[in-house]
């Protein structure tokens, strides 16, 4: 117990200390092209955004969990980002200033231009991957087995992580059933994660469980578990399932 303590406070301190660094870089970047901007008012927003991660955890009522789970989602892939690019710009002007290739003091224009650099490279990264991940894409492979353990070929469709729960989640079910079905499989496997730990987050589960029911198969649907899953109340669990597959 002593240990999990110890190592959430570690964690908590990495996370808090990169944010303050996060937080500070990009204050001094807005500055530069709002110059009447609320120092209070940003820390208040910042640090709401930044403790959504925290919120969303707490017992808290489904609606403003599920705002929370939202916001929290975006913002853990929009501050990878802005660390990454952000650590890498304030690199690149470092080596510059040692190389004598940027004047002393550096001109406010190249902090202007290094702040807006990495504000598109964030938003254009982070927008691709939003896109990206409602987009469905189909990979085959053809798999030899040894011996005659099949009595003829078998069309397989496997799929994982579907962390019905999450956002936007549950709106990208019906096409992924849709898209299975075409595919004519004789047999359907689940690889883990079909819930995202929260299963009261789902905002609607008798319509995904029926959506589940969905999907055709010669020899039948099969679901492993997966770390997401373990969160939730086993036989919650199993109760879902039995009703979906």
């Amino acid at each position: 117990m002593v240990g999990v303590v110890f190592a959430f406070i570690i964690i908590i301190s990495i996370y808090g200390s990169a944010n303050y660094y996060i937080a500070r870089k990009t204050y001094q970047w807005l500055r530069l092209v709002f110059p009447n901007i609320k120092p209070k008012l940003y820390t208040g927003i910042y640090i709401f955004i930044a403790s959504s991660i925290i919120l969303a955890f707490l017992p808290l009522p489904s609606g403003i969990k599920s705002v929370l789970g939202w916001i929290s989602a975006y913002w853990m892939g929009v501050f990878a980002y802005l660390l990454l690019f952000i650590l890498m710009a304030n690199l690149i002007l470092f080596i510059g200033s040692l190389l004598k290739l940027i004047p002393k003091p550096m001109p406010r224009s190249i902090h202007l231009y290094a702040g807006l650099a990495v504000f598109l490279l964030t938003t254009s990264i982070v927008s691709y991957g939003i896109y990206n991940a409602t987009q469905i894409k189909h990979v085959s492979y053809d798999i030899q087995m040894e011996g005659d353990r099949l009595p003829e070929d078998i069309n397989m469709v496997l799929i994982s992580d579907l962390h019905l729960g999450a956002v936007n989640s549950e709106k990208r079910l019906e096409s992924i059933v849709e898209n299975i079905n075409l595919l004519e499989p004789e047999i359907v496997t689940i690889a883990g994660d079909l819930f995202n730990d929260d299963y009261n987050a789902i905002k609607n589960p008798e319509k995904a469980i029926e959506l589940l029911k969905n999907i055709k198969t010669k020899y039948g649907v099969y679901v492993s578990l997966g770390n997401h899953d373990g969160e939730i109340p086993l036989m919650k669990w199993f109760a879902s399932l039995r009703k979906a597959i």
